[in-house]
C-alpha cells in the first residue's frame, strides 16, 4: 500500500450533517481497501481567489495509506459531489508500514486515536518579513 494525503474544500454553507454526509461518503474506498490515520478538520477558510463564485470553504484533511484503486474512486465520488470545490491528492510514500505509521502518531498525539478530528486552532503558521538588503535586521 501506499501513502496519500488528500485535502479538500466544500462549500463554506454546508451544515455540520451534510459536511460528516460528505466526509463519509469520501471515507467509503479508504476503510475498505486501506486504513485511515487522520482526518483534520481545519474549518472554514478565505479561498485565494473564488472557485464557483465561492470566496470561502470549509478545508479537511485526510492522512491514509490504500490501493492506488481506492484513490482513484475517492476522487470519483469527490469529483460527482457538488458541494466539493476542490481536492488535491498527494503520495506521501511509495510503501508504508501502517504499525509503524499508527505508532509514530499515537505518540505525537496523546490519545492517538486514528480518526480523530482536530482542529488547526492556530491555522497556518504566519510569514516572516523579508528584510531588504539595505535595511538593518533588528
Amino acid at each position: 500500500m501506499r501513502r496519500y494525503e488528500t485535502t479538500f474544500i466544500t462549500t463554506a454553507d454546508l451544515s455540520e450533517e451534510e459536511l460528516e454526509k460528505v466526509l463519509q461518503k469520501a471515507l467509503g474506498p479508504i476503510q475498505s481497501q486501506g486504513q485511515l490515520f487522520q482526518v483534520q478538520d481545519w474549518g472554514k477558510k478565505r479561498l485565494a481567489y473564488t472557485i464557483r463564485k465561492q470566496s470561502r470553504g470549509h478545508y479537511t484533511f485526510l492522512d491514509y495509506a490504500a490501493s492506488p484503486s481506492a484513490v482513484k474512486e475517492l476522487e470519483r465520488l469527490l469529483r460527482l459531489d457538488d458541494s466539493v470545490l476542490r481536492f488535491l491528492t498527494v503520495m506521501v510514500d511509495e510503501e508504508v508500514d501502517v504499525e509503524a505509521v499508527k505508532a509514530g502518531l499515537s505518540q505525537a498525539r496523546p490519545g492517538g486515536d486514528s480518526l480523530e478530528e482536530e482542529t488547526a486552532a492556530e491555522g497556518f503558521p504566519e510569514e516572516q518579513p523579508a528584510h531588504s538588503e539595505g535595511s538593518p535586521e533588528a
